[in-house]
């Protein structure tokens, strides 16, 4: 049986939206992969740059990774202190003790007297990394710099892991040259405002970057995003037609 002219109309109209959904698609991945645009009497003047999105994530590549890298180099010496810290503290346990008991120089929370203990704990750079796919582009998931996965990351922040402790100490203690060991202790303490500080101005310049970089990161996935949904939208109206068409079927359309 012959379509009728309803039946056609929809096979006709639908056949038009492919064709529109498919040069929004061609546009759209243009678009993604940059566009030039010229003018003047030999088309050579250039006007217009859209920038394409993965050579414009990959262009900042180098900076973030270089800038992790001297992050995690920093942050090492602090963690190397850190631990000298506590090396120190724990080796000094006659310092903390006498006749085999520690020194009670504090209180506990009902007041009593109690031993007080220094917590050491190392400083953490992460790696914060939006997931840019699926239903939330901004879930997020933490990595830890390593040396190794440097230059990843939407940004970088940082944290801290307790990594030990050792029991305070009195002057004295013991017949203990205790001093000497509280001054090579403070003369380490001494030592991390610097390079935190350093480190901190690293973060605030490769985050700065990062911000950046997400940017097209997003766009990036927005574009991706429209594209899978013309793709979908394209099969569903290519099924359609194929349902109108359908020989076995056209005898039961009323018209």
């Amino acid at each position: 049986m012959a379509i009728g002219p309803k039946t056609q109309y929809l096979i006709t109209s639908y056949a038009r939206e492919i064709k529109q959904d498919k040069q929004q698609r061609q546009d759209i991945q243009k678009t993604l992969d940059g566009v030039k645009i010229f003018s003047g009497d030999n088309n050579n003047e250039l006007v217009t740059v859209i920038e394409g999105c993965d050579e414009m994530i990959d262009r900042y590549q180098p900076s973030v990774e270089g800038l992790d890298d001297k992050i995690n180099d920093v942050n090492n010496s602090i963690n190397a202190v850190l631990q000298t810290i506590l090396d120190t503290g724990t080796a000094a346990s006659d310092c903390s003790e006498i006749d085999g008991e520690p020194v009670l120089a504090g209180t506990d929370e009902d007041g009593d007297p109690a031993a007080l203990s220094r917590e050491i704990a190392y400083d953490q750079v992460q790696l914060h990394q939006w997931a840019f796919s699926g239903e939330d582009p901004f879930a997020k998931t933490i990595t830890v710099l390593d040396g190794t996965n440097s230059g990843i990351g939407t940004y970088t922040g940082i944290a801290t892991v307790l990594v030990g402790s050792y029991l305070e100490f009195v002057s004295g203690s013991d017949g203990s040259n205790c001093d000497g060991t509280q001054a090579t202790i403070d003369a380490e303490y001494a030592k991390l405002p610097a390079l935190r500080a350093e480190r901190d101005a690293v973060i605030e310049h490769v985050n700065i970057i990062k911000e950046e970089r997400a940017r097209y990161e997003l766009r990036k996935f927005g574009m991706t995003n429209s594209m899978e949904m013309i793709d979908d939208q394209i099969t569903k109206k290519e099924g359609l037609i194929a349902a109108l068409e359908d020989p076995d079927y056209t005898d039961y359309i009323k018209e």
